[in-house]
């Protein structure tokens, strides 16, 4: 639901960026962001991918249906929209965490010595 006034773990989440673009978003619980037939989104352990519209600090979310993500009144998230909601826009934020890992095409990034 996305009508929580507090961040929690359950509100935070990790970008799984794939090679084509898209995005794969897992909770904390290790499950993903899944599209149901009816639109919603749903968590599931087989993720559905997402291709994100940046909007400076804001995203919009379009859906592996080719509609955008927007929020119901009730907190239900629906993949649904055509973009033009008001509800679809989201703030995206990155939090401190203390390690940041950076994965490329070929693998994780690290820092050499001198050759």
């Amino acid at each position: 639901k996305a009508d929580q006034a507090d961040v929690t773990d359950l509100e935070l989440f990790q970008l799984e960026v794939q090679e084509n673009g898209t995005v794969f978003l897992k909770n904390s619980k290790s499950q993903y962001w899944a599209i149901l037939q009816d639109g919603t989104v749903s968590t599931e352990k087989d993720p559905s991918p997402f291709t994100i519209e940046w909007l400076g600090n804001r995203v919009k979310l379009v859906a592996s249906n080719g509609k955008y993500v927007y929020t119901k009144p009730s907190g239900a998230l629906i993949a649904g929209g055509d973009g033009s909601e008001e509800t679809a826009p989201f703030t995206f934020t990155i939090i401190n965490r203390p390690q940041l890992i950076l994965r490329g095409q070929y693998g994780f990034l690290g820092i050499k010595g001198n050759s």
